[in-house]
């Protein structure tokens, strides 16, 4: 079963990228879709999360992820019906282990705005988690979300400034440190993940930026990415400067100063996106002075 699922995801990604299959996420179809689901399953529309369904030479494609699923499992369920919707094949969901555990609970805190306070969630049941887990076990476990656990991750002190002041005033602190000003720092990257840890002895905002990409829907043609692109060079041409891709700023999580020199990536990229976060000794090394 694990095969074949493998298979039929790697057969969806693949046909997707190539453009062959017909994409059809139009609500009739999928309520033919939640049919077979619930007739196959017993799980109810309520009950998913939609991923993709599409139609290529007589068979339908589509595939959901289960809300509320065991943490060692990863919910996905693939499906193939033929043209009269009926079952051809079912696969999913497939066991998982404490690596791609973490991951997924890491990766659904990003591109939020409650970012930091999910982020503090996360650390602080993980860290009660692996205090009974073996060696043996940790050791499967990435190391950089291990560095993350480990990172001291904290609520948002209820004195400090609140994410949208946070977020705008890590975009003016390091326009203004490293010469930005006048670009437009809103529209030119997109917040990654945010999160509070102590600093020094300062709780502190960490803000991370990154450049627009093919994932999101208003730059998933390549049109729309060479525009941008263009506009995102022509911004940083004006100040003689070549565009980062990877953006890490730390505040003062009361006054919002900025505490150190940004962090920053180019293309070619050099660090991992968690770098900055972890503060790993090359990140850290890279805004010595």
């Amino acid at each position: 079963m694990k095969t074949i699922m493998k298979a039929v995801i790697l057969m969806m990604v693949m046909i997707l990228a190539a453009g062959n299959a017909m994409a059809a996420n139009n609500e009739s179809e999928w309520n033919l879709a939640f049919d077979v689901l619930e007739r196959e399953t017993g799980l109810s529309r309520d009950e998913v999360r939609t991923s993709q369904i599409f139609y290529e030479d007589g068979i339908w494609s589509f595939s959901v992820v289960m809300k509320n699923h065991p943490e060692d499992e990863d919910g996905l369920l693939v499906f193939e019906t033929d043209d009269n919707w009926n079952l051809i094949s079912m696969a999913g969901p497939e066991k998982i282990n404490l690596d791609r555990q973490l991951e997924i609970e890491l990766k659904e805190c990003f591109h939020r705005d409650d970012c930091a306070w999910r982020m503090a969630e996360v650390c602080a049941k993980w860290q009660a988690k692996l205090e009974g887990v073996s060696q043996e076990q940790k050791n499967t476990i990435w190391p950089r979300y291990l560095a993350v656990i480990d990172r001291g991750i904290i609520v948002p002190p209820e004195d400090a400034l609140d994410y949208n002041t946070a977020m705008a005033a890590a975009r003016d602190a390091a326009s203004a440190r490293m010469g930005w000003n006048g670009i437009d720092m809103d529209t030119l990257f997109v917040p990654g993940l945010s999160a509070c840890y102590v600093l020094d002895g300062t709780p502190v905002w960490f803000i991370y930026l990154e450049d627009h990409s093919y994932f999101e829907d208003e730059y998933s043609t390549e049109r729309a990415m060479k525009q941008y692109q263009a506009r995102l060079k022509e911004a940083f041409d004006s100040v003689g400067q070549a565009p980062p891709c990877k953006i890490g700023i730390v505040i003062d999580a009361f006054t919002g100063e900025l505490k150190e020199k940004p962090m920053l990536d180019f293309i070619p990229v050099e660090f991992h996106y968690l770098d900055f976060l972890i503060r790993t000794p090359e990140a850290v090394a890279s805004i010595a002075e």
